[in-house]
C-alpha cells in the first residue's frame, strides 16, 4: 500500500513537474519574443531615426558655429563638442546593423567589428563629449572667477593640448573592452556578437569595469557641478553677470560671455536629466538581476535610458537656438537671409561705440592741427580756435 501511494505520488509529481516545465517554457518563449520585438524596434526604428536627426542637427550646429561671426575662441568648445557628437552618430550605425548583438547576422565583418569596436569607439566619443562639456564649464569658471588665468587659458596651444589629452584618456579607458569581444557561429551559419561590456567573470576585469564607469559617469558630472557652484558663488555678490568678467574687454564680448554662462547653466541641467537614468542603470542595476523577470525589467530600463541618453546627444541644437541669441541670429542669417539681419543688438551697440571713438579721435586730430597752425603763425593775426565738436558733427 505504501509503495503504491509512493509510486502514485511520484507519478503525480512527475506530471506536475512536466506541466510546470511546459508552462515555464511557454512563458520564457513569450518573454523572448517580447525582448526580440523590443530590440528590433529600438535598434531598427528608434535609433536609426535618432542617428539621422543627430547628423542633421549637428551639421546645422557646425555650419552656424563656423560662420565668421561665430569663430571666436569662446565658442571653440562648442565646435569640438559638435564634431564629437557627429562622429558618435556615425559610429552608432554599425550597432544598429548588428542589432546590438541580440540577433544573429549574416556578415562576419559586421559581427566582428561590433564585438570589438562598435561600442568601444562610440562610447569613447560619447564620454569625450562629456569631458568637453567639463572643459567648457571650466573655461566659463576661469572667465568669471580667475581673470589672471584667462589669457593663458585662451591660448590655442593650451586648447589643443587639452583636447588631445582628453581624447587619449577616454579612448585608452575603453581599450580593454576590445579584447573581450567574441563572435560565435550559429547552426544556421549566421554570426552572433558579444561585446566587451557584457558580464565577464574575471575579478580584475570587474575592477576595471567599475573604474571605467566611474570615470565615464561619475567624474564628469562632479567636475561640472563644481564649476557651476564656483560660478554661482561668484555671481551672488555681483549685480549682474557682466560685472564678473575682466576689465578692458568690449561690451560685445561681455554680452557673449554672459550668454555662454547662461548656456552653461542650461546645458548642465539638461546633462543631468539625460545622463542620470543610464548612470543608475550601469552602476546600480546592470549587475544586480537575479530572476528572469528582474532581468527583463532591467533590460527595459536600460534600453529606455540609452534612448534618453541619445536624445541628449542630439539636443544641443535646440539648446543653443533657444538659449543663445547670438547663435539664433547667426542661424537665421545663414538659412533665412531675408528674414533676419546678421547683426544683433549687442553688435550694433559695439559698432556704434567704435564709430564714436573713431569720430572722437578724428576730432582730436583736427584740434591738434589747428593748435599747430597757431604756434607756427608769425603774423599777429589772431587765429580763431579749432572747430567744436558740434561743428564737426
Amino acid at each position: 500500500m505504501d509503495s503504491k501511494v509512493k509510486k502514485g505520488s511520484e507519478d503525480g509529481g512527475i506530471k506536475m513537474s512536466a506541466n510546470n516545465t511546459s508552462q515555464f517554457a511557454c512563458a520564457t518563449e513569450e518573454r523572448k519574443e517580447d525582448l526580440d520585438d523590443l530590440y528590433w524596434t529600438t535598434f531598427q526604428v528608434v535609433f536609426p531615426f535618432l542617428i539621422a536627426l543627430g547628423i542633421i542637427c549637428n551639421a546645422i550646429n557646425l555650419i552656424v558655429l563656423t560662420r565668421r561671426r561665430m569663430m571666436s575662441k569662446i565658442y571653440r568648445w562648442l565646435r569640438v563638442t559638435t564634431v564629437s557628437d557627429m562622429f558618435l552618430c556615425f559610429l552608432l550605425i554599425p550597432v544598429c546593423l548588428a542589432n546590438c548583438g541580440h540577433f544573429p547576422i549574416k556578415s562576419y565583418t559586421v559581427a566582428k567589428y561590433y564585438s570589438m569596436f562598435a561600442w568601444s569607439i562610440s562610447s569613447s566619443f560619447q564620454v569625450f563629449s562629456f569631458y568637453l562639456m567639463v572643459w567648457f564649464a571650466y573655461s566659463r569658471y576661469v572667465a568669471v572667477c580667475c581673470h589672471e588665468d584667462l589669457p593663458r587659458s585662451m591660448q590655442c596651444k593650451v586648447f589643443r593640448k587639452r583636447v588631445l589629452f582628453t581624447f587619449l584618456f577616454v579612448f585608452t579607458l575603453q581599450i580593454p573592452t576590445m579584447f573581450f569581444g567574441e563572435v560565435c557561429q550559429t547552426q544556421s551559419g549566421e554570426w552572433l556578437s558579444y561585446d566587451g561590456y557584457r558580464n565577464v567573470e574575471i575579478p580584475l576585469y570587474e575592477v576595471y569595469s567599475w573604474f571605467r564607469e566611474v570615470c565615464n559617469r561619475i567624474i564628469p558630472p562632479v567636475l561640472l557641478t563644481a564649476c557651476n557652484i564656483k560660478i554661482l558663488m561668484k555671481l551672488r555678490n555681483a549685480r549682474s553677470i557682466t560685472e564678473c568678467f575682466a576689465q578692458g574687454i568690449s561690451r560685445s564680448r561681455r554680452n557673449k560671455e554672459r550668454r555662454l554662462v547662461l548656456l552653461l547653466f542650461w546645458a548642465s541641467a539638461v546633462f543631468y536629466v539625460y545622463q542620470t537614468p543610464v548612470t543608475i542603470y550601469l552602476l546600480l542595476m546592470a549587475q544586480t538581476w537575479q530572476s528572469e523577470e528582474t532581468k527583463r525589467t532591467i533590460l527595459f530600463f536600460g534600453i529606455a535610458s540609452n534612448i534618453i541618453q541619445m536624445i541628449g546627444n542630439i539636443s544641443n541644437f535646440t539648446l543653443y537656438f533657444l538659449v543663445n541669441s547670438h547663435f539664433r541670429a547667426t542661424f537665421r542669417h545663414v538659412f533665412f537671409r531675408g528674414a533676419a539681419d546678421d547683426v544683433d543688438d549687442s553688435d550694433k551697440t559695439a559698432r556704434s561705440e567704435s564709430q564714436s571713438k573713431i569720430q572722437a579721435n578724428i576730432h582730436r586730430i583736427f584740434l591738434g592741427k589747428s593748435h599747430i597752425v597757431d604756434n607756427l603763425s608769425v603774423s599777429e593775426v589772431k587765429v580763431s580756435p579749432g572747430p567744436k565738436g558740434n561743428d564737426l558733427a
